[in-house]
């Protein structure tokens, strides 16, 4: 079984009882572990740019995030600001654990499995790049929307441009 460590990797834990409706506000796909055991989801700025790619899931009534970005503190920063009065708790744990990345189609089909002090996490094969593509197809249809909302409210707008 080929393992490989993953540094660029780091642990968030979200605690708190607004912590999943904190990151579903904050992310590009719907945060809800009644349909999924493990989320792929991306943290997008105010002007819907990535800031970081998350891997979500529970574990101990706790909310995992194995996050990949490339400033961490400006992550935390970003988060942190974005907590007004919700009951959310961040903590980065990344200099207490490590993250392996085990190439094995053999693993259990469950999502998320602890094995005595290790807890393995099944991460769907969704490329950095996809999750761009994905997002910027998102962000079109979302702005066609809108124009299309206005278009409704003030028929007189130039259907071309939506001025």
């Amino acid at each position: 079984m080929p393992r490989m460590a993953f540094n660029d990797a780091n642990i968030l834990i979200f605690t708190g009882k607004d912590c999943a409706r904190f990151l579903d506000g904050l992310s590009s796909n719907m945060i809800d572990f009644q349909s999924h055991s493990v989320i792929d989801t991306l943290v997008l700025s105010n002007r819907a740019k990535i800031i970081a790619q998350l891997h979500l899931f529970m574990l101990n009534d706790m909310l995992i995030s194995i996050t990949i970005c490339e400033d961490l503190d400006g992550l935390k920063n970003f988060l942190n600001s974005k907590i007004l009065s919700q009951d959310v708790i961040i903590n980065d744990v990344s200099e207490l654990n490590h993250v392996d990345i085990v190439y094995d189609e053999a693993l259990n089909d469950e999502s998320v499995v602890t094995l005595s002090e290790t807890t393995i996490v099944k991460i769907n094969e969704t490329s950095p790049t996809r999750e761009r593509e994905r997002q910027k197809d998102y962000t079109r249809k979302h702005k066609e929307q809108v124009r299309e909302n206005k278009r409704k409210r003030n028929p007189h707008i130039c259907k071309k441009c939506a001025c």
